[in-house]
């Protein structure tokens, strides 16, 4: 008798639900940064994913970085990126 491995599909499936997890919480995190209606702070989740995942993070940096003197970003989120900017100056 062969037995069945599954060890690639599940590989497969747990790598789908990660991809379709952060296009969601990437989906949430941009809706918080929207001007002008729906703005709001970041979850602590959405903060974790910000923290930990480094190519979303450059890429919300860059957006953060060119606007936010338009008043689209929250005190706590501004706080959130301040000190993440390349000289801490904008």
């Amino acid at each position: 008798m062969i037995a069945y491995d599954d060890s690639e599909e599940k590989y497969n499936r747990d790598e789908f639900d990660a991809y379709i997890y952060n296009n969601e919480i990437e989906e949430e995190i941009n809706i918080a940064c929207s001007c002008p209606f729906e703005m709001r702070d970041f979850t602590n989740q959405e903060k974790q994913y910000i923290i930990s995942y480094i190519p979303f993070r450059e890429k919300l940096l860059a957006w953060f970085e060119s606007t936010h003197s338009d008043g689209c970003w929250t005190e706590e989120n501004v706080e959130l990126f301040y000190p993440l900017t390349h000289q801490g100056e904008l």
